[in-house]
């Protein structure tokens, strides 16, 4: 038995050498340990501390991090941590609440606790506005301390907001209304680069509202193709009106009063003149042509116009005295300028096709097209810019893309570089005058330039 014994502890003596060491550690740390200060806990207490191998912890961590072992007379409050209540708005205060997807009006209601009696109000009420409810978009909204609603607004658009009021004899009433708009005039520049290399990219980046571009768009659609045309270099800058409400919170843009677009170098300036709502340069000419750049909003050049091409689909030569513009299936075709439609139906190689007449002396023919637009036929007038078809690839054609032909006196001449007329006459005499004189401003804005670009400096 001994034997054994003494087997068994030759076997563990070096585990047994190796736990007196931090044991003798401890012994002397307690030794030479400082003078603690008398605890006000019961001995009871300390001496469960030291048994649990606390050592030398102060009293103040101590009561942190070891749960007491008895109810004690007082409640102790560590010194060391800072206790924060959450902040409570004030009464009377107007207070936000961002709607949330598949939110209602009466969710949102509950979520911000309104007052059972005005929620019963509010959600019957038969108001445009609850149909519209975004999320993201804020509501504004009062309580008093007890909960009851005092005020609410949300605003469904620009031109419309949602008001709950309540009286000071407690009568609640909700309206829509349209909000008292201020307007400002802005100028802001930019310029198309790598990073940024289309007109709408370009403008969000120095945040112009897609609203003022799109008008953009629509004075130099007939002058720029800003599909096909724009290049990394162009520059750009747009005067314009920018509404806010009473909160001062941006309501949309106004009318774009002036413009101007440098593009591949060749500057084109816009000013709009307040008599028609047209846009003129300088002189007073309009810079609306009487005929679109493109009768398609976005595609590619497939095929140009050519006296010698080789046919695709016929495997010879031949001319191509028109222009093709890739797009996919059912893209809408715009008619490129006022006009009466004299031909509706198959032709041919063209397939579906719509010819139209233009001023006694245009054709423009459209070829291929998968469909027409209801409620076009022949002898119907249509205006520039409305949708008189869809792409296809009717007659022969190897995919869809529309063939679009401009003819001049009857003969065939590239739509991309024809000579058209302006859309309207030139301003004179007096016209002009009055035009100088209420675009002055404008122009000083927009001629206030600096820095190579040529570009007024940006206000906003």
């Amino acid at each position: 038995m001994v034997t054994i014994l003494a087997v068994h502890i030759k076997r563990h003596q070096e585990a047994l050498a190796t736990l007196a060491f931090p044991v003798l550690m401890a012994l002397l740390a307690l030794l030479f340990a400082p003078q603690q200060p008398a605890s006000n806990l019961s001995p009871d207490f300390d001496f469960e501390l030291i048994d649990l191998g606390y050592g030398s912890l102060t009293q103040q961590e101590l009561e942190l991090e070891i749960p007491l072992p008895f109810e004690p007379d007082v409640e102790i409050v560590p010194d060391i941590a800072v206790i924060t209540e959450p902040e409570i708005p004030p009464a009377d205060k107007w207070q936000s609440y961002q709607i949330k997807r598949n939110d209602t009006l009466g969710s949102i209601l509950q979520k911000i606790d309104v007052d059972e009696a005005s929620r019963r109000f509010l959600v019957s009420q038969k108001l445009s506005s609850y149909r519209k409810l975004r999320a993201g978009r804020p509501i504004y909204y009062k309580l008093a301390e007890d909960g009851e609603l005092l005020a609410l607004r949300y605003k469904t658009s620009p031109e419309l907001h949602l008001n709950f009021i309540r009286a000071e004899d407690g009568n609640m009433e909700v309206t829509e209304t349209a909000p008292v708009l201020s307007t400002a005039i802005t100028v802001k520049q930019a310029q198309i680069t790598e990073q940024n290399n289309s007109l709408f990219a370009a403008s969000d980046n120095v945040r112009i509202p897609d609203g003022a571009i799109q008008q953009v768009i629509d004075a130099l659609e007939t002058r720029i193709d800003f599909v096909r045309d724009t290049r990394v270099g162009d520059n750009f800058a747009v005067v314009y009106e920018e509404y806010t409400d009473e909160d001062g919170d941006s309501a949309g843009p106004g009318q774009v009063l002036g413009l101007r677009y440098v593009n591949r170098g060749e500057e084109v300036l816009g000013l709009r003149n307040p008599t028609d709502g047209g846009y003129y340069d300088e002189q007073g000419v309009s810079l609306q042509r009487a005929f679109l750049k493109s009768p398609l909003k976005f595609s590619r050049i497939s095929s140009k116009f050519s006296l010698r091409r080789f046919h695709p689909i016929l495997k010879k030569w031949r001319s191509h005295r028109g222009v093709d513009f890739a797009a996919p299936t059912n893209t809408p075709i715009r008619s490129t300028a006022d006009g009466v439609i004299s031909y509706i139906g198959k032709k041919g190689g063209y397939g579906n096709v719509v010819m139209i007449e233009h001023f006694g002396k245009y054709l423009t023919l459209y070829g291929h097209l998968n469909k027409f637009a209801s409620k076009i036929k022949r002898g119907s007038k249509v205006s520039q810019g409305q949708v008189i078809g869809y792409v296809g690839s009717t007659g022969l054609a190897t995919g869809p893309h529309l063939h679009y032909e401009f003819h001049n006196n009857g003969k065939q001449v590239d739509p991309l570089s024809a000579k058209v007329p302006t859309r309207k006459p030139p301003l004179t005499d007096q016209s002009l005058q009055d035009f100088i004189i209420a675009t002055k401003e404008v122009r000083e804005m927009l001629n206030g330039a600096d820095g190579e670009s040529g570009l007024a400096s940006t206000n906003s």
